[in-house]
């Protein structure tokens, strides 16, 4: 195919045209649909540029990164991840700030390091609410931190968490004890001055407050008293972009939410940074019910939770309600969303 670029990442393609050729062709007869002149855009305006940053502080590795990039290209615009196309803009622009923002972590590993870039911002892009500029941000000022390419992507993943990724929020926080004290700091939100001290037994104490309190802030130090607050409201009626068809009812079997409109089901992850619903195969066992009396809420929407109490009137004569040890989620039967309350420290 026609060389669509000057410089440094043209040499490489002259250099090794039968190589590219042959994985152009390759790549078109499983999938007859690839775009010569879409893929001829994305290299021209994504992967020429990301290359000649390598080329620039990584000059021997720019090769690698450049058949790296172009073999990840041709699967992603294929599939219309990529290119003029794409439904995934974040990935364009993730290469475009991530990769040639840190050429130096692309020629580290030019394969792991753009494909796992690749998986956390198709990831982002697919949840709403997600934050994919957030995340391409935090990789990079975690990066000059971190003492590897290997160390990064977990520290990446934590941060993939807090821009939004609710359902990795208990992987993320086991994967963060594997991090130096420093660097679990900066992937959690501490500002750098309370990272810096962070020791052992203080990362670890951390992550244990977190993975007890989904609704804490790691890089806000509590105050006041803590009170019952609606921290989330979530979901809506599919013909306005949501997920129900009715107005859900909700279960919490085991302590894990789970949301259903009749027909479908979904599970729900929730926290301090962010909501995400994930598709359940089958139903939960049971009726719609508060599964255990962490909160009472009565028929007039006065709610208690040990000592602390609130009245919530927009909640009363509610549809479902179910809870575990920190959340109450509540449905209404007017209502396509489900409703988050949970004792929070101003």
């Amino acid at each position: 195919m026609p060389n669509p670029v000057v410089g440094a990442f043209a040499e490489i393609l002259a250099e090794k045209r039968d190589r590219f050729n042959s994985l152009f062709a390759e790549a078109r007869r499983s999938r007859p649909s690839l775009d010569a002149e879409a893929f001829s855009v994305q290299l021209k305006q994504v992967v020429a540029p990301v290359v000649e940053r390598v080329a620039a502080t990584r000059p021997k590795q720019a090769g690698l990164a450049a058949e790296a990039l172009y073999e990840l290209s041709l699967d992603l615009v294929g599939r219309d991840f990529l290119g003029p196309g794409s439904r995934y803009p974040a990935l364009a622009e993730g290469w475009l700030t991530i990769l040639a923002q840190l050429p130096e972590r692309l020629a580290e590993a030019p394969w792991q390091f753009p494909g796992a870039v690749t998986n956390a911002l198709y990831n982002l892009s697919i949840t709403p609410g997600a934050r994919p500029r957030e995340w391409m941000q935090s990789v990079i000022s975690l990066s000059s931190a971190c003492a590897d390419v290997t160390e990064l992507l977990i520290a990446a993943q934590v941060a993939a968490w807090r821009a939004g990724l609710a359902h990795y929020r208990l992987s993320a926080l086991e994967r963060c004890r594997g991090l130096r004290p420093n660097v679990a700091g900066l992937a959690l939100g501490l500002p750098a001055p309370a990272a810096k001290a962070l020791t052992v037994r203080a990362r670890d104490g951390l992550i244990d407050a977190l993975l007890a309190d989904p609704w804490l802030d790691p890089a806000a130090a509590p105050q006041g008293k803590p009170a019952l607050k609606i921290v989330g409201r979530v979901g809506a009626f599919r013909g306005f972009g949501g997920l129900f068809m009715a107005p859900p009812y909700v279960t919490s079997p085991d302590g894990q939410f789970v949301v259903s409109d009749g027909d479908d089901h979904w599970l729900l992850f929730a926290d301090h940074f962010g909501v995400s619903f994930q598709r359940a195969a089958a139903p939960p066992q049971g009726k719609p019910r508060m599964s255990k009396p962490f909160f009472q809420l009565n028929l007039v929407g006065e709610l208690t939770r040990g000592e602390l109490h609130a009245a919530f009137p927009e909640l009363a004569r509610s549809q479902s309600s179910a809870a575990n040890e920190t959340t109450l989620a509540v449905t209404t039967p007017l209502s396509h969303a489900v409703t988050l309350i949970a004792a929070v420290r101003a």
